[in-house]
């Protein structure tokens, strides 16, 4: 599972940490390398796949379509992710390209409601971003810390994570049987 980011986000934890076990505030905001490999995870399989919105009190043209105002719509949160006219090689694992992000602010929409690129508070998307992005970072500090994480070989996941979308508009993975292998470092 991305050994090379696995390594690097350790090596950032351990230099930003050094003996706490939980990651202060302002130590969250230093560990740049963890926050784009959260980021990029969150583009590559957003937990919500799919987004119902209302057109404003205005018809919209687009196209040779006419869409009357207060038209109910799904965004495919999952679909402008995976879009290369929103990112360059969409489909491959690239954290940095998180790294000085200045994105069009409806290309990276994980929770629901636009860039969430920087650890700030924030109003409007999701309510739960920020805690959602605290235990995430907290966890992967105290899972990384003492385990190197990988796949079975004969994972159904070794080449890209298999993803079912829900009707309900949520998305998740097939079982992913995970390896913790102890660090003796």
């Amino acid at each position: 599972i991305h050994k090379d980011a696995q390594k690097k986000v350790r090596d950032e934890i351990l230099r930003v940490l050094g003996d706490n076990l939980i990651p202060s505030v302002e130590q969250q905001k230093e560990l740049k390398y963890m926050n784009m490999v959260i980021n990029e995870n969150l583009r590559l399989y957003p937990p919500v796949a799919q987004l119902p919105r209302r057109l404003n009190s205005q018809e919209i043209k687009f196209r040779n379509h006419v869409i009357p105002a207060k038209t109910p719509i799904e965004l495919s949160i999952y679909g402008i992710h995976h879009s290369s006219r929103n990112w360059k090689d969409p489909e491959k694992f690239i954290p940095e390209r998180f790294e000085n992000a200045k994105h069009d602010h409806y290309s990276w929409l994980s929770f629901g409601g636009g860039n969430r690129f920087e650890f700030e508070m924030k109003t409007g998307g999701c309510l739960g971003i920020n805690f959602s992005l605290i235990e995430q970072r907290i966890m992967l500090c105290a899972l990384l810390r003492k385990y190197e994480v990988s796949l079975p070989a004969d994972s159904i996941h070794k080449d890209k994570l298999q993803i079912e979308p829900e009707v309900s508009g949520t998305s998740g993975p097939h079982p992913v049987p995970l390896i913790f292998k102890r660090r003796t470092e």
